[in-house]
């Protein structure tokens, strides 16, 4: 139905949209929420066995099957970091 229609595929397009809410947190100022919220390390132990996947791993994972390198410094340029997604919406592997 997607072809017949030429709709994006729906996880593509929630990928997409997750990378682009990275870029405004990265290029947020440091005492921002969602940007201490980021990049806060909590102490303490883990549990034992497999660590749960966070959502930063999943945008890593993303940006790793784009191809894309030193993407956290491509995300303070606003304008190369539109372009990237751009390109990435006509791409299937992601």
């Amino acid at each position: 139905l997607y072809q017949l229609y030429n709709l994006p595929d729906i996880i593509q397009v929630i990928k997409i949209s997750r990378l682009r809410w990275m870029g405004h947190v990265k290029r947020m100022n440091e005492k921002e929420i969602p940007k201490r919220i980021l990049e806060f390390n909590i102490e303490g132990k883990r549990r034992v066995g497999r660590s749960r996947l966070r959502w930063e791993d999943s945008i890593t994972n993303d940006i790793r099957k784009l191809g894309i390198k030193n993407w956290w410094i491509a995300v303070k340029d606003r304008d190369l970091w539109r372009r990237i997604l751009k390109e990435a919406k006509t791409r299937p592997e992601l």
